[in-house]
């Protein structure tokens, strides 16, 4: 399979897919459904929440540069904004940030608990 594909910015369509992402029924484009098809290519869900996150960041980083540096025009930059630039994308760019933040406040528990006395809860003898 090819590392990208079915990438063709659109801002006038519904977010659609031409190639499904898992259910050949359902087209849509969104960063839920790719989450929930993860595990089918063998991909951890804080894997994919990286991965996902780090190409929405570098797309929001970058797209604008890359179609000026392509020749596009304020015009026509300004027209394909929406393409770039919408929920799904912000979802995308901060689908990570819950997990770590979870994680970083699970760890701080379990210190804050060994601290105080809490050995006999964590299993330490």
């Amino acid at each position: 399979m090819a590392p990208i594909f079915d990438v063709n910015p659109s801002p006038e369509r519904i977010r659609r897919l031409k190639t499904a992402i898992a259910d050949r029924e359902d087209a849509s484009s969104s960063v839920e459904l790719l989450m929930e098809s993860a595990f089918y290519m063998e991909i951890r869900d804080d894997e994919a929440a990286g991965i996902t996150a780090e190409i929405a960041k570098t797309i929001e980083n970058n797209w604008e540069k890359l179609a000026r540096e392509g020749g596009m025009t304020r015009d026509e930059i300004e027209a394909f904004r929406p393409a770039f630039q919408h929920d799904e994308a912000q979802y995308a760019k901060n689908i990570g940030k819950k997990k770590t933040l979870s994680m970083e406040a699970t760890g701080l528990f379990f210190r804050v608990l060994t601290k105080c006395g809490g050995d006999k809860y964590s299993g330490a003898r």
